[in-house]
């Protein structure tokens, strides 16, 4: 992985811990675990915690040319479970599913990229940019599939597969200036 990635997913952990108020219980100030169970915030802190290990984990594997075994790592993510009110698991989910269609296309299987995106792309039900990085790499996907089909002769499916890529990237395009087009509006919708 790219310094560039690591810095990038270390900074998008590092403000959703922030927006989360988790510094406080980062450093013991939290609300205390009750005898049924974690508090919200240990959960979220839990959850997020575990998706930051498991990525350091793919991190190691991909520096070593495991792109195999950092999917897998990956993809362990997708497997955590999460208490229903801990709102960041659709986006520690968006984030995973992403970087297991990125890490697909690393290995020449758009197939299995587009598969992942499209099944992240079903469980996002808000617009982020984690939902925008998605038809990003569906719109990858899409052109890695039309590529293959010009290689095999199938120009019909290539072009074909060649449109869904633009469309896909220009969706995610569009939710991009939309989340933009909100927080210039302060947030406001």
């Amino acid at each position: 992985m790219s310094v560039r990635r690591t810095i990038l997913r270390f900074a998008s952990i590092v403000a959703l811990g922030g927006a989360l108020g988790l510094s406080t219980v980062q450093s013991g100030c939290g609300t205390p675990a009750s005898d049924s169970g974690p508090s919200l915030d240990e959960a979220t802190m839990a959850l997020i915690s575990a998706a930051r290990a498991l990525h350091h984990e793919a991190d190691v594997l991909e520096s070593s040319g495991d792109i195999a075994g950092a999917q897998r790592a990956v993809q362990r993510v997708l497997g955590l479970r999460a208490p229903n009110a801990v709102r960041e698991s659709e986006d520690i989910r968006s984030d995973a599913f992403g970087r297991v269609a990125e890490l697909a296309l690393r290995l020449n299987d758009p197939q299995t990229a587009l598969d992942r995106a499209d099944e992240g792309l079903r469980e996002a039900r808000r617009d982020n940019v984690l939902k925008a990085r998605l038809l990003l790499v569906r719109g990858r996907a899409l052109r890695g599939l039309g590529d293959q089909a010009q290689s095999r002769g199938d120009t019909t499916t290539a072009a074909s597969r060649r449109r869904e890529a633009i469309d896909a990237l220009e969706q995610s395009i569009h939710m991009n200036e939309r989340v933009l087009e909100a927080a210039l509006d302060g947030g406001v919708r």
